[in-house]
C-alpha cells in the first residue's frame, strides 16, 4: 500500500516536470517517451521483486525442508512437492516475463513510439541476470560471516 502511494506520487511529479519542463520551453523529449519511461521503470521493478522473491522464498523452503530431513524432523513430501513445482514454475514465469518484456519494449522502439524501448529492453534482459547474481551475493555474505 504504501509503495503504490510513493509509485503514485513519483509518477504525479514526474509528469509535473514533464508539464513545467514543456511550459518553459526546455526540450525534455516527447510525452510518449515519458509514458513508456514510466511504465517501463514500474513494470520492471514488479517483475524482479514480485516474481524472483516467491521463487527465492520457495527455494529457502526446499533448502528448510532439506535441513530438517537431515534432522530427523519429519516433513510432509506433499507439501515438498508443492513447494519444489511453485519453484520450477516460478523461475519459469519470471524468465518468460523478462523475456517478453523486452521483445515488447524492443518492439516499441523499433517501431518508432519510444525510443526508450532499447534501453528497457537491455534492462529488462540485465535485471534477469542481476536479481540472482545480487541474491547470490547476499546469500554468500551471510554465511561466510
Amino acid at each position: 500500500m504504501v509503495a503504490s502511494f510513493f509509485s503514485l506520487m513519483l509518477v504525479i511529479i514526474l509528469l509535473g516536470i514533464f508539464g513545467l519542463a514543456q511550459w518553459w520551453q526546455i526540450p525534455v523529449g516527447n510525452f510518449a517517451d515519458w509514458v513508456v519511461g514510466l511504465a517501463s521503470f514500474g513494470w520492471l521493478l514488479t517483475i524482479t521483486t514480485v516474481p524472483w522473491n516467491i521463487y527465492f522464498e520457495a527455494k529457502g523452503a526446499l533448502s528448510e525442508a532439506t535441513l530438517s530431513v537431515e534432522n530427523g524432523i519429519a516433513v510432509d513430501d506433499r507439501q515438498v512437492d508443492y513447494v519444489r513445482s511453485l519453484a520450477r514454475w516460478s523461475l519459469r514465469l519470471v524468465l518468460g516475463l523478462h523475456l517478453l518484456t523486452a521483445l515488447g519494449l524492443y518492439f516499441l522502439a523499433s517501431t518508432g513510439i519510444s525510443q526508450l524501448g532499447y534501453w528497457g529492453s537491455a534492462a529488462a534482459l540485465l535485471l534477469s541476470g542481476l536479481r540472482p547474481a545480487a541474491r547470490t551475493y547476499q546469500y554468500s555474505c551471510g554465511h561466510l560471516g
